[in-house]
């Protein structure tokens, strides 16, 4: 049903002739620009023999996603292996718990490898085994490879014809490729200004993890250190320089309900918006909380509903919703909701308490959630961020998180569940320096595959565009060897198995985790410049609110970013973290 709205030639011809009467403003273009947008993208330009066309090709390029679906079904069924008692030493119960029938005890199993993210990286992370560690990784990053050609079941063909068909889609539609399609309402603009991003990330970070991996190596005292060994030494590295025994209290200085209530006293103070519970609603669960969010002149902006506890019932992940979007045709106020997955405490002589991960989810949603109750754009379409540029979705929740993280800040929320004091200097520091231990190999990979992500669909500037089944190894073999300082084991086929960019909602689209993280670094450095001035931290706090938070996706990201910051947007805030360990990786 929503698709077929796009085939309205009337309803297209109407929105043709009120842009063009240039009797709009900014907030009205940018509805209208949305929706021709999806009109020329669906064919309202072609004659009708040409849409014919363009359907055949996206039949074409469905048919080839299922095809890449099934394999993967394939490969999945065929990774599925029994463990005894004996492999499983050293893997928590966290990751165990995936590992057994649905009703089976974790600690009793029986377990077996099943092919689920979060087993395979506890695999990698805690086994002590480094025979499961190898077979696991190679199984891994082998799946519906070229192993699996004579079964039919290789990716290799289905990547060939998801590619071709995305091409042909996109020159029918008058692009020059797909990336440029793709490319056409984002933030970035251009695959050039991604390409200089990445870049960026890889001339800072490569030697840096370079040098991560010889230390790892000198640490494991092994001849050699394997791709399956990278994770598990590079854990055990973490637990000898930071103490991980101790740090398993820092979830003592977070209870759930102080934090949620000093993070909302801090939006007050920023934003100058407050949270007023209600008890009136009824809900789906008792734990459900309710909050309005108020303006500073009284005036309710929307309501919030809480779903902060880990139940059977509930999805394994965090996630937040919009439930009604801001409309003034309509009169709608906004409704949104949050489900979070904190571990309830069953003492009762003592509060649920917060894990890293779990302060790291809550803000990240909560983020999203201030921007869509508070948008003022008049249409839903326009409010919040759901019809915003990708990768402009998540600047507001990672400054957020940016902000929260300044030492002073995440001290000034904690308060320990039964003395009320805010955690030592030493334990948040402990705390921080674990969670970016070795940060520069994970943002170094998520660069290679945002790269690879684009490689396959250019013609011009980092490659030749893909023209046979075997070229597509060739260009990953080739980025590999330019993004990752460590020798490509002749397994790896990685990009067979990167469904995010093949049947996913990403695809081109793989760098906006990075840019958005970019973007909101440097914002949070205006916050971080004032942070002892509370006047001025006062009115970046208001103008933050009148921009990213109010505008929503009324306004293009590039003009929101300028408004607040008075310049573009610089990648140097969010390498800068790196700079100490750039300085030691160069002297040794």
């Amino acid at each position: 049903v929503e698709s077929e709205r796009w085939y309205g030639n009337s309803l297209y011809k109407a929105l043709l002739s009120v842009r063009n009467s240039g009797n709009l403003t900014e907030v009205q273009s940018r509805l209208v620009d949305l929706y021709l947008c999806e009109f020329i993208r669906n064919g309202a330009e072609m004659k009708e023999s040409q849409k014919k066309e363009l359907s055949v090709v996206i039949q074409k390029i469905t048919e080839e996603q299922k095809k890449y679906k099934r394999n993967l079904d394939t490969a999945y069924s065929m990774a599925l292996r029994k463990v005894d008692e004996g492999h499983i030493a050293g893997i928590p119960v966290q990751i165990l718990q995936y590992m057994v029938p649905p009703g089976s005890d974790p600690r009793k199993g029986p377990w077996r490898i099943v092919p689920h993210p979060m087993v395979y990286e506890g695999i990698l992370r805690y086994s002590r085994m480094a025979s499961l560690r190898r077979d696991t990784w190679i199984k891994m990053v082998s799946m519906a490879g070229s192993d699996m050609m004579e079964r039919r079941s290789s990716n290799v063909h289905a990547i060939h014809g998801i590619v071709q068909n995305r091409h042909v889609m996109a020159t029918r539609l008058g692009f020059k490729s797909y990336v440029d399609l793709v490319l056409e309402r984002t933030m970035a603009g251009s695959m050039d200004n991604i390409v200089s991003i990445l870049d960026m990330i890889k001339n800072k970070l490569y030697d840096i993890v370079k040098y991560d991996l010889e230390t790892l190596k000198e640490f494991s005292n092994k001849p050699q250190l394997e791709h399956w060994d990278v994770e598990y030494y590079r854990n055990l590295q973490l637990e000898e320089l930071f103490n991980l025994q101790e740090l398993r209290y820092f979830c003592d200085y977070f209870p759930y309900t102080k934090f949620r209530d000093s993070f909302f006293q801090l939006c007050t103070k920023l934003f100058g918006i407050t949270f007023q519970e209600r008890n009136d609603c009824s809900t789906w669960h008792e734990n459900v909380e309710v909050f309005d969010i108020l303006e500073e002149d009284g005036t309710v902006a929307g309501t919030i509903y809480i779903d902060p506890y880990a139940r059977d019932d509930k999805l394994d992940r965090s996630y937040y919703e919009m439930g009604r979007d801001r409309s003034a045709v309509a009169e709608t106020t906004r409704l949104t909701y949050i489900s979070l997955r904190i571990n309830p405490s069953y003492d009762q002589s003592k509060p649920s308490v917060m894990q890293f991960d779990d302060i790291h989810s809550f803000i990240m949603n909560m983020g999203c959630a201030l921007q869509c109750i508070l948008s003022r754009a008049p249409y839903s379409e326009m409010s919040g961020n759901r019809h915003m540029e990708p990768d402009a979705q998540k600047i507001v929740p990672y400054t957020l998180l940016n902000v929260i993280q300044i030492p002073e800040v995440f001290k000034s929320l904690s308060s320990h569940h039964s003395s009320g004091v805010e955690i030592p200097d030493e334990q948040l520091n402990s705390m921080i320096g674990a969670q970016e231990h070795m940060q520069a190999i994970d943002v170094l990979n998520e660069a290679f595959k945002s790269a690879l992500d684009l490689e396959f669909y250019l013609e011009e500037t980092r490659g030749t565009f893909i023209k046979t089944p075997e070229s597509t190894p060739d260009q990953y073999n080739r980025l590999y060897k330019e993004f990752i300082p460590m020798p490509l084991h002749p397994k790896d086929e990685r990009f067979c198995t990167f469904h995010d960019i093949f049947i996913g909602g990403r695809s081109c689209l793989y760098y906006a985790e990075i840019w958005s993280k970019m973007v909101a670094a440097d914002a949070a450095s205006a916050f971080k410049e004032v942070l002892h001035d509370e006047q001025k931290l006062a009115l970046v706090g208001k103008r933050f609110k009148d921009t990213y938070l109010t505008m929503g996706a009324a306004v293009d990201p590039k003009t929101v970013f300028r408004t607040f910051m008075g310049r573009d947007p610089t990648p140097e805030p969010f390498l800068a973290k790196f700079d100490n360990r750039k300085a030691i990786a160069t002297e040794e």
